[in-house]
């Protein structure tokens, strides 16, 4: 990211700190937007300009988000070669009754 730059040990320990402030990022899913990464002098690529770089990107993330919500998997470890180390939690799956709703007395109904 900041290979080629003079200044990558400062700029990486900038973005590090940045990137590390609890005050700034409170949750593990808070976004990071691209005006922000660029104001800490990042470089970002905007992969919707490159259909099949965001083809790829987004055959990823969806295959990420059917394992999450339909397996126990809680964690997935994947190296270059393709191998991977899925952690699962055991899962009861449950038939829970569906919510009855109480009656609503008639109109004109006497009682």
């Amino acid at each position: 990211m900041f290979r080629k730059r003079k200044n990558k040990d400062s700029l990486s320990k900038e973005l590090v700190d940045y990137l590390g402030d609890h005050n700034l990022f409170k949750s593990h899913s808070a976004r990071i937007g691209v005006k922000e990464l660029r104001a800490k002098r990042v470089r970002v690529d905007i992969i919707n300009k490159d259909e099949q770089l965001y083809d790829r990107v987004m055959r990823v993330y969806y295959s990420i988000v059917v394992t999450f919500q339909t397996t126990g998997a809680y964690k997935i470890f994947e190296n270059s070669r393709g191998d991977a180390l899925i952690r699962l939690i055991k899962t009861i799956p449950m038939q829970v009754p569906p919510v009855q709703r109480p009656r609503q007395p008639q109109q004109g109904a006497q009682g």
